[in-house]
C-alpha cells in the first residue's frame, strides 16, 4: 500500500520560511521547482522534495550567494 506524501499550498509554506507568496512564486519562475505539481484548480501543490529546495536556497543566500548561481546550482 503506498502512503500517499504530505503537500502543502503556498500560503503554508509562505508561513514555513516567513518569505511571501510572491517569493515563492518568482522561485518557481526561475525554475527552482522543476518538478512542482499542481491540483486540477491549478493551485501549486508543495512537496518534501520543494521544502527541502527552499531550505538550501535560504541557506545558500544567507552565505551571499546570489540567485543566479543558486539556479545554477540547483539545476
Amino acid at each position: 500500500m503506498k502512503t500517499e506524501e504530505k503537500v502543502y499550498r503556498i500560503g503554508e509554506i509562505a508561513e514555513m520560511f516567513d518569505l511571501s507568496k510572491s517569493t515563492i512564486r518568482f522561485y518557481e519562475e526561475i525554475g527552482l521547482f522543476p518538478n512542482l505539481k499542481r491540483s486540477p484548480g491549478g493551485l501549486r501543490l508543495f512537496s518534501q522534495e520543494e521544502i527541502n529546495c527552499i531550505e538550501d536556497v535560504e541557506c545558500l543566500k544567507k552565505t551571499g550567494m546570489s540567485l543566479k548561481d543558486i539556479e545554477a546550482y540547483v539545476s
